[in-house]
């Protein structure tokens, strides 16, 4: 199904498509704060960095980097 979309003259949009990518994108934000609260929950119990990002790795099957990423994003960690 296509439908002319309202924002843009002419452009046709797959609104099946369009779809799929809301909610990929839906469930990516519900990933990243999973792993806000995860992260938060952790630190208040009184976990040390290492074992934080160690979990993270194995329970959401990040590389390290991105662990470490998100550890800093959700921190304010200064790199």
């Amino acid at each position: 199904m296509q439908v002319k979309n309202k924002f843009r003259k002419g452009e046709i949009v797959d609104m099946c498509k369009a779809l799929q990518e809301w909610k990929k994108r839906d469930i990516q934000l519900g990933i990243e704060q999973g792993i806000e609260q995860f992260i938060l929950d952790y630190l208040e119990e009184g976990f040390s960095k290492d074992r934080i990002l160690s979990k993270l790795v194995k329970r959401f099957n990040l590389s390290d980097q991105q662990a470490a990423d998100y550890f800093q994003k959700y921190t304010n960690e200064k790199p």
